[in-house]
């Protein structure tokens, strides 16, 4: 009598499991029976066989986080190598200073540091801040808005950016400053 690893249902689709032999209870290893164009299950100590009830022998499940920032561990706050500030408020406690990091996952999308409360270390994202929420630049932010606005084009779409004609140079400008005053032209 041998022990089926197959798995519950619950354990989600795909779940492929370890097969142990009848014979003697080594685990079984896939093999192809080529004459039949079969998957087998094969016990490599004795000559025990079964014939695959599915064709899946392997399962690479990958996982993605909802919040990529889940995985920053919280002593970082406490790493004195790290650049901190204290013009970001902590919206859970309040605390003003912030540390700034290099998230892994970031790397590869050009973004450059993260910040993390220097109390709580709750991470947040530091251009949603500077572009939309932080008191001390909505002057700046007001002066891009208008500087669109005045040639009719919504501050937000992307082909202005990308492809800017003649007309959308001089709000383009007026971005390119804002940037710089916030120390987000630093990002690369």
């Amino acid at each position: 009598m041998g022990i089926n690893f197959d798995g519950p249902a619950d354990e989600g689709p795909g779940f492929v499991g370890i097969k142990f032999c009848q014979e003697c209870n080594n685990m079984l290893y896939p093999k192809e029976d080529k004459e039949n164009r079969v998957l087998l299950y094969a016990c490599r100590n004795c000559d025990y066989q079964q014939e695959a009830d599915n064709n899946c022998i392997y399962v690479n499940k990958i996982t993605h986080e909802v919040d990529e920032l889940t995985q920053i561990v919280s002593d970082v706050v406490h790493d004195p190598t790290l650049p901190r500030t204290e013009d970001h408020t902590c919206p859970k406690c309040g605390h003003r200073e912030a540390v700034f990091f290099q998230a892994q996952s970031r790397r590869a999308e050009g973004r450059c540091t993260s910040p993390a409360c220097n109390r709580c270390g709750d991470p947040e994202t530091l251009e949603q801040h500077l572009l939309c929420a932080c008191p001390g630049l909505a002057q700046e932010r007001s002066r891009v808005t208008t500087a669109y606005r005045r040639r009719g084009l919504p501050a937000s779409t992307l082909e202005h950016f990308l492809y800017p004609s003649r007309p959308h140079l001089p709000a383009l400008r007026s971005l390119i400053e804002f940037l710089e005053e916030t120390g987000m032209a630093a990002y690369r």
